[in-house]
């Protein structure tokens, strides 16, 4: 309708100094975090938009999922995105968990940590201070 139409059009007016902010913080993570976690790769060809901050821990790391409770203690919101197909009810019923090693290996070492607009480099601080204190345990 036309009053999503006049919000959007005035967010795409904020669009670039958002892309931006999102980009230093995402050039703050990497820097802060280089050495103790895996980052998804940049493309060469195309500028990524940051709409969510993907790390990997990796096998040798914490257990995801004991550090998504450990981050929450310390109000530090995660997500697990991207589940692989063959989880969801529908696929289940057609493939086993097994089926697909790499997807759940991959799964199992992948989160979200904070990424938005609103987001301030004293507030990536507090993510990557817990998350190398974590991490280095």
């Amino acid at each position: 309708d036309s009053l999503h139409a006049a919000i959007g059009l005035v967010q795409l007016r904020k669009l670039d100094r958002m892309l931006a902010k999102r980009r230093k913080l995402a050039a703050f993570y990497r820097k802060e975090l280089r050495g103790l976690i895996d980052f998804t790769k940049d493309s060469e060809e195309h500028f990524h938009n940051y709409h969510l901050f993907m790390v990997k821990i990796g096998s040798s790391g914490p257990n995801r999922d004991k550090l998504i409770i450990e981050l929450k203690k310390r109000n530090i919101g995660t997500g697990v995105h991207y589940i692989p197909l063959h989880m969801h009810s529908y696929y289940r019923k057609r493939f086993r968990r097994g089926d697909f090693p790499v997807a759940n290996k991959v799964f199992n070492e992948i989160l979200s940590i904070p990424m938005f607009s609103a987001m301030t480099v004293k507030d990536a601080g507090y993510v990557t201070g817990h998350l190398k204190e974590l991490l280095r345990r």
